[in-house]
């Protein structure tokens, strides 16, 4: 079975979960989260962000049995998250949530700036808060799949350039998508 089929099974026997916000998550969170606000990005990035991200990071590190990645990047991890099987998986959270009714779907989202070298980009939608919260897994994409579905955008945050466009993948467009 190819690694693409195989990581498929994986996001979609793994869609839902609870991830309990222990004491490493928190350290973790807060350390990044004085990092930027005593940084130059102190107007982009809020500690909801970074609780968000984490969650979703540390999600799917989880399902696939990788080694969550606490190690703090002064300039970010190059947007490869965990490693899976040589495969460079790149994780986006959101905290907004899927509302069918209105039709409005979390999007997998990349600053315009932003380089783009994972193989496999997740997105994860993540609720709850305080000390459990809730992912779940929205679709993936693969780089191939990026370059052909993206389009551009504009909204907020800004980049760490001053930029408010950005790449933006539907949830249509996605693999093992929820819409699908």
């Amino acid at each position: 079975m190819e690694k693409e089929e195989v990581f498929s099974e994986v996001i979609q026997s793994n869609r839902r979960g609870e991830v309990e916000f222990d004491e490493r998550l928190k350290n973790f969170c807060s350390a990044i989260w004085r990092i930027k606000k005593d940084g130059s990005q102190t107007n982009i990035f809020s500690n909801t962000y970074m609780i968000t991200g984490s969650i979703g990071e540390y999600y799917i590190s989880k399902i696939l049995g990788t080694e969550f990645n606490d190690k703090i990047f002064l300039g970010g991890d190059g947007g490869k998250d965990c490693i899976w099987r040589n495969k460079r998986i790149s994780v986006k959270s959101s905290s907004a949530n899927i509302d069918y009714n209105n039709g409005r779907f979390p999007k997998l989202c990349f600053f315009i700036d932003e380089e783009l070298s994972s193989d496999y980009y997740v997105l994860v939608s993540v609720a709850g808060g305080r000390s459990v919260y809730y992912p779940t897994i929205i679709g993936w994409a693969t780089l191939e799949d990026i370059n052909k579905k993206k389009v551009i955008e504009n909204g907020y945050p800004r980049s760490c350039s001053g930029s408010t466009e950005r790449y933006v993948v539907t949830m249509s467009n996605l693999r093992d998508s929820l819409l699908k």
